[in-house]
């Protein structure tokens, strides 16, 4: 039986996902208990927190929420109120994890099983990941130092000694060994560190696995760091003062006594810091100005080496050596340095990383982070520093005692970065360019196929080049769909707000029949009212005695409006149908947007509460949409440019589109020729699929169908009247008697599984292609036929064909890559934009039609 503890304080950024990934470790449920100890002050944070742990609790997990009201003691107070509760009596095991900390889902099954047989085995320590550890260069500092921490004073002193300080979380108690050493206590602000201690003079034995991970995320800015390390290093000198009788009295080993009180304590937390600090940031730095004072070998050399081999006692590890001489001494090894230029660091464990997929309800994309505008602060303590360790540096060139230079000089810049705040600065990670890729779409006006069928293709684009990233596109990195929340007003009981769904995707644009969002309101809110737009249900409004509102649901669904709508239901921008253009197109018309008026929500910041769930689909699937965030509020600009006005609260939401999300298979194939050959390379067959009227009837239509001639009538009438029942049909075989016995393929069937690509209605995906049957079976082909081919130039001619009984594609681009794009002369028939996704190299081109034209 384990008992699970998420201690956490205001982590409304991170809440969902420890939570998420506690809940679905994989260990018996009804063996498990998860309590999300939640301390925090703000109101909105304790509702989402409670609102997601009865989320988890309707799927079936044994999950409690709790909230002290007196919140003394911090993190302890915490875990000690909970350690209270009258059913941890039942559990033998208590697992710890800070919100920040996501667990893999096999945790539980490569610590819990090390207790067995072993009844003085008091702690199970696992190892932390960073899934940040690349982002600056203070993060990659910071795995140096904590690796070290982890793959040699806790990985050493759990097997020499038994003994390591707890880490805080990531760690798996035996509840006996917990109440053997009193509990959690609320005397310092290093309680993991107290509770170890305790545990250790109990006769409690620790285990450290180096090989089990636990993924969380480093301080990215210096100022977090310096808080993180303010309360690390705060507590352990208070700590050792309460504890020193208490060790000095215990009944362990003199030699664990002595490594507990010199070398714990004295030397890591006091000594080595204040001894390092002192003598080469003060006192080296001081002698560079009296000539006279020279320090001897021994201070400066034999005295930090010998403080470096006493950090490692009692072992002797041949993995040590590396990490003794260079982290401990101030200097980098090959592989830091390695690390530090951008190389891929050494894996460790194999197998140990954690797949957070498994964890997920749905596909996550990988969001292209983007770079974030800071304003860096000045630290002042560490420029003066830096100012008196470079003037060291220039004075110990220009003196006799030149060796100290090259130390003086890099420790200066060091503080000179640091206190510039330039240790966070982001790394700028330059692309790779993939390989040559053909992103078809078409040419002229597109109408579904009749039996010639008609040349081209509409808002198809197939990128070649395939990423492990499902939503990242290499020919758009930065494209996206960018939602915009603005409110406006507040009113009684809500607010009203103006929702705008900017394009910023350069080539993918939403076609008709446009655009749907959805969300999952917070509370229980109701839509009042819609303009520019309408919900697709109304839902239960029946708790309305007067006025009912537009739309009750929890998870509404919105359209855009159609052309032609009243003025008096239109707002800016809104009533297209649901077609956005793309950014290069048109950005003037690369944006929708509706006004909705909230009831039954918060009337100030501080009581709304953001929308989550978010979905798009534009029109069918393949994009995925984040949280939402608030943001600093919009600000407008009235039409004379007179006067800005901003929102009273704003929050976005970023979509990315994933080709492999919206289909499986590619939408279309391309095939080649040319000038001075008669053969032709058709398609690859099956590129789109292999389905077929024989395997799957129904699938495809037969190019020589009867439905496809225009010898035979295309319609028939049937009648009724509202004084008789009876309903007149048309006549029998009014437009031809096939059928798929004798003519298989001439028809679907009504109860055909392929009836859903072709029927709209409630259920049915009208998007769904419904191709001709083909060897190839895509619902677009591109031709691409060299017909001049000179020393001064060539010229190509691409055709397109529509091979989709389903869509018309009034509306197309194409995106096509090829190195020569960069020497491109001559564009006939098409507007031409050049796309230059990684800088100066043009090899990508962006053809859309001529309206005149096509």
């Amino acid at each position: 039986m384990v008992l699970i503890q998420i201690p956490m304080c205001n982590e409304k950024e991170v809440y969902q996902q420890s939570i998420a990934a506690v809940c679905n470790l994989d260990w018996p449920r009804s063996n498990m208990l998860i309590q999300v100890l939640d301390d925090s002050d703000d109101p909105m944070t304790q509702d989402l927190i409670r609102e997601e742990v009865e989320k988890w609790e309707q799927t079936g997990a044994r999950i409690i929420y709790r909230h002290r009201v007196i919140r003394d003691g911090y993190k302890a107070g915490n875990l000690k109120s909970a350690m209270n509760c009258s059913y941890v009596k039942d559990y033998e095991f208590v697992a710890i994890f800070d919100a920040d900390f996501q667990p893999t889902p096999d945790f539980l099954k490569r610590t819990v099983p090390h207790f067995k047989d072993n009844d003085e085995l008091g702690l199970v320590q696992a190892r932390w990941s960073f899934v940040n550890k690349d982002e600056n260069l203070l993060t990659r500092l910071q795995n140096i130092n904590l690796c070290f921490h982890f793959e040699v004073e806790q990985q050493v002193n759990g097997v020499f000694i038994d003994f390591f300080g707890f880490n805080g979380t990531a760690g798996v108690w035996r509840i006996k060994a917990l109440e053997d050493a009193g509990g959690w206590l609320e005397r310092t602000t290093v309680e993991d560190m107290d509770i170890a201690v305790r545990a250790h003079l109990k006769g409690w034995k620790f285990i450290f696995l180096n090989d089990v991970e636990c993924q969380c995320e480093l301080p990215e800015s210096y100022e977090a760091y310096r808080k993180q390390q303010h309360r690390w290093h705060s507590g352990p000198m208070q700590l050792f003062r309460l504890c020193f009788v208490s060790i000095v009295r215990s009944k362990i080993a003199f030699w664990k006594k002595a490594n507990l009180i010199f070398l714990f304590f004295l030397l890591r937390k006091l000594i080595l810091p204040f001894y390092s600090f002192t003598l080469f940031c003060i006192i080296l730095p001081m002698t560079m100005f009296v000539p006279e004072a020279e320090l001897p070998a021994w201070v400066v050399c034999y005295i930090p080496a010998a403080m470096s081999f006493l950090n490692i006692l009692p072992a002797q590890l041949g993995s040590a050596y590396e990490w003794v001489v260079t982290k401990k001494s101030g200097r980098s090894s090959e592989g830091d340095l390695l690390s530090l230029l951008g190389k891929e660091q050494r894996q460790h464990h194999d197998g140990s990383a954690p797949f957070l997929e498994s964890i997920t309800k749905e596909i996550q994309p990988l969001p292209k982070k983007q770079t974030k505008q800071k304003h860096n602060r000045i630290y002042r303590k560490e420029l003066a520093l830096a100012f008196l360790l470079l003037t060291a540096a220039a004075r110990s060139l220009l003196s006799a005692q030149g060796i100290h230079f090259y130390f003086l000089l890099f420790q200066g810049v060091s503080f000179l970065v640091v206190g510039l705040d330039l240790i966070d600065e982001y790394l700028k990670r330059k692309a790779v360019a993939p390989p040559p890729a053909f992103v078809a779409v078409e040419s002229k006006d597109l109408r579904a196929l009749d039996r010639e069928g008609c040349n081209g293709v509409g808002d198809l684009v197939f990128v070649v080049h395939l990423k492990s990233a499902e939503a990242y596109d290499s020919l758009d990195p930065n494209g996206n769909i960018t939602i915009k929340w603005d409110i406006m007003q507040w009113t009684p009981d809500g607010y009203v707000a103006v929702v705008t769904i900017n394009n910023f995707q350069q080539y993918r644009h939403i076609q008709s029949p446009g655009w749907t969002l959805g969300w999952t309101w917070a509370k229980k809110e109701v839509i009042w009212s819609m303009v520019g737009a309408q919900t697709t249900e109304q839902g239960d409004c029946s708790r309305f005695k007067g006025n009912i509102p537009h739309c009750c649901k929890k998870d509404p669904t919105v359209v855009d409006l159609l052309p032609g709508t009243p003025y008096n239901m239109q707002i800016a921008n809104c009533c297209k149908g649901g077609v956005i253009n793309s950014w290069v197109q048109d950005p003037a018309s690369a944006l929708s947007a509706f006004q909705v008026s909230v009831g039954a929500a918060g009337t100030t910041n501080k009581t709304v509460r953001v929308p989550k769930n978010f979905t798009l689909k534009a029109p069918g699937p393949g994009y995925t949409c984040g949280a939402a965030k608030i943001v600093k509020q919009s600000k407008f600009v009235t039409p004379d440019g007179r006067r800005t006005t901003q929102a009273l609260m704003t929050w976005n939401i970023t979509c990315t589109y994933s080709q492999f999300l919206a289909q499986k298979t590619p939408t279309c194939c391309v095939s080649l020729s040319s000038f001075y050959n008669d053969t032709i390379v058709n398609c690859p067959t099956c590129s789109c699929g292999c389905q077929n009227n024989i395997t799957q009837p129904g699938s495809c239509v037969e190019g020589d169908s009867p439905y496809l001639a225009s010898v035979s009538p295309t319609c028939c009438v049937s009648l009724s009247s509202f004084y008789n029942d009876t309903i007149v049909n048309c006549p029998t075989c009014s437009c031809g008697c096939q059928n798929n016995i004798t003519q298989p393929g001439s028809c679907v069937e009504g109860d055909s599984p392929y009836l859903a690509s072709v029927v709209n209605g409630p259920g049915k995906n009208s998007l769904v292609p419904l191709v001709q049957c083909t060897s190839h079976m895509c619902p677009v082909r591109v031709h691409w036929h060299v017909k001049l081919n000179y020393k001064e130039y060539w010229r190509v001619k691409i055709s397109i064909t529509n091979f989709n009984y389903r869509m018309n594609y009034t509306q197309w681009n194409l995106v096509v890559q090829h190195p020569n794009f960069d020497n491109l002369t001559q564009i006939f028939s098409f507007n031409y934009k050049s796309l230059t996704p990684y800088g100066a190299i043009n090899d990508t081109a962006m053809l859309w039609g001529v309206k005149v034209l096509q």
